[in-house]
């Protein structure tokens, strides 16, 4: 798998009826805010992105930096807009200031099981708002167990 070409998303967004996002911890089904979003999911599918993944106690940390496959889920979602503005919520991301936000959401483009090729939106934790805490574990297996 080559290395993840992200851009962080404008505050200025379209109006979608449905979209992907990967997801790869606490929003995964049967993760623990993955059921807050059954009735807008339409479709789950295995899939992985290159980086490092941290437990920070309490939830996980992706960071692109790092070689290692971290395993999630491409989720296809209707409701498009109603369901980012949740997971924004969720992981912390404020999009007018997402330089001071936890995470920032990026959108990438990931190929499916299929074949297909979709633009998902994911979530980076921020380090380069004060790098990586000393208290966080890295996850060497690339699997957040939900």
């Amino acid at each position: 798998m080559e290395a993840v070409q992200a851009k962080t998303v404008d505050p200025v967004e379209e109006e979608k009826v449905e979209g992907y996002a990967f997801v790869y911890g606490t929003l995964k089904v049967g993760g623990k805010f993955a059921p807050g979003f059954d009735a807008d999911r339409l479709e789950v599918m295995p899939c992985s992105i290159k980086g490092t993944l941290y437990n920070t106690g309490w939830f996980p940390a992706l960071v692109l930096d790092g070689d290692n496959e971290i395993q999630g889920e491409i989720h296809r979602y209707k409701n498009w807009n109603l369901v980012k503005r949740r997971m924004d919520r969720i992981e912390c991301y404020n999009r007018k200031d997402p330089k001071n936000s936890l995470f920032v959401r990026h959108e990438t483009e990931m190929e499916t099981p299929n074949g297909a090729k979709v633009t998902v939106i994911f979530y980076e934790y921020n380090h380069e708002r004060g790098g990586i805490p000393k208290d966080f574990k890295e996850v060497e297996s690339g699997f957040w167990e939900v």
